[in-house]
């Protein structure tokens, strides 16, 4: 706008007097040109801000789904469990879920920076996921499938430290995915505030079997 401003008066300056001719003066046509060009570049960056300002329905449905995983289930699997105990199952699942879909391309993000944390968060849970899966078994406890490092039968001594030291790192990655995760979300309220416009409610593909 005040481009624009400057554009238009100069070019009152410019033609102010009656005889265009021979009062037509270089140093204020300067000025004029100078400023348009300056307005009319300053308009498409306006534009283009605002343009890239906007999330994109991709992203706000993405970011949503990861926001309600950080509020509930995540928080529950990566922040406050103790792997060596029993979980169920379906918290695992939605890791592996989350993992499957964002390696085909359907969990996606188009703005850059969330692109690039979403990958750090994919990572760290990756490792996790690979983890778990390497060293434990789903059990059937009490009619649900449960996931846990503790030994279900009774083992010796040394192997049921050993399964405690397993479910140590197990922990130490979940705390890292959980990291990478809250940095992806601090990072939506900045870039993705639509995100917040409604309530959160459960991941539409959770009821995708692994």
């Amino acid at each position: 706008m005040g481009a624009g401003l400057t554009a238009f008066g100069s070019l009152i300056w410019l033609f102010w007097p009656e005889n265009f001719l021979e009062s037509l003066d270089p140093e204020p046509l300067f000025v004029f040109l100078v400023s348009a060009v300056v307005w009319v570049f300053t308009e498409f960056k306006f534009n283009d801000d605002i343009e890239n300002a906007r999330a994109s329905p991709n992203d706000v449905r993405n970011a949503r789904d990861l926001l309600r995983l950080h509020a509930e289930e995540f928080r529950t699997l990566l922040k406050h469990h103790d792997t060596f105990q029993f979980l169920d199952v379906a918290y695992y699942n939605l890791v592996s879920q989350l993992l499957r879909r964002s390696q085909n391309g359907s969990f996606i993000f188009q703005n850059k920076e969330l692109a690039n944390k979403f990958r750090s968060f994919c990572t760290a849970l990756e490792r996790f996921d690979q983890f778990v899966g390497s060293h434990t078994a789903p059990e059937l406890i009490a009619g649900a499938l449960r996931t846990g490092f503790k030994p279900y039968q009774r083992v010796s001594q040394e192997q049921y430290n050993q399964c405690l030291n397993l479910a140590r790192e197990a922990n130490d990655l979940a705390s890292e995915a959980w990291d990478k995760l809250t940095l992806f979300c601090e990072a939506v309220k900045e870039l993705v505030p639509e995100a917040f416009d409604e309530p959160l409610s459960e991941v539409s593909w959770r009821s995708v079997s692994s």
